[in-house]
């Protein structure tokens, strides 16, 4: 099979998981979350195992990232050797909408809340000179 390393990139609450989980169900796509297991938050083990895809040859994943700026985005892709970059620009109210129906502690939705709006007031659009695909999701 081909290579193929997806990066999706978007705020919190915009779909990368749904999306990544597409991805995966339908082109054969190992998915790399660091809000999932084995990963649930291991900075360390998670930068290790996406760097790890770069060297692959035939390495057939989807990478989520937050990736609000440009620059981001490139070293992210960069690290991983991506072959596509996903940008799912979902604005800030579906997001938080988003982010309050799913039933987790207060505490964690008022984080991710400020995590929209910190990725909305950083964010960089994608151009098709400059940066990769933005796609609505």
């Amino acid at each position: 099979m081909a290579r193929r390393v997806v990066l999706v990139c978007g705020p919190p609450g915009a779909g990368k998981s749904t999306h990544a989980d597409q991805l995966a169900r339908d082109h054969g796509l190992d998915v790399y979350d660091i809000d999932r297991p084995p990963y649930l938050g291991n900075r360390r083990a998670f930068n290790r195992d996406t760097a790890a895809l770069a060297d692959q040859p035939h390495a057939r994943a989807v990478v989520i990232r937050a990736g609000a700026t440009r620059a981001a985005r490139d070293q992210a892709a960069a690290r991983i050797r991506a072959t596509e970059t996903t940008v799912l620009d979902v604005d800030a109210a579906t997001c938080i909408d988003r982010l309050t129906t799913r039933g987790q502690s207060t505490q964690h939705i008022a984080r991710e809340i400020a995590a929209v709006r910190d990725w909305w007031k950083t964010h960089e659009p994608a151009t098709p000179e400059l940066g990769p695909t933005t796609e609505d999701w």
